[in-house]
């Protein structure tokens, strides 16, 4: 997925609407649910925040050992 997202842009099950704020990790957004129509706020990391999450969580797991 793109980080420049615009209006209408669909995310998931979700129009985008309107541009709420941006950040340092993503981009906040109001939307629409396709399936309800529901309004909601939707926070759309961008790839860079993504990828500083996984690899955070893969240092964290490494001490695991378990066999699953």
């Amino acid at each position: 997925m793109s980080d420049r997202l615009e209006p209408g842009a669909i995310v998931a099950s979700y129009r985008l609407t309107r541009s709420i704020g941006a950040g340092a990790v993503g981009h906040f957004w109001a939307a629409e649910r396709a399936d309800t129509h529901e309004e909601v706020g939707l926070h759309v990391l961008g790839a860079a925040a993504a990828l500083a999450d996984v690899a955070r969580e893969a240092e964290a797991a490494k001490p695991i050992a378990h066999p699953n």
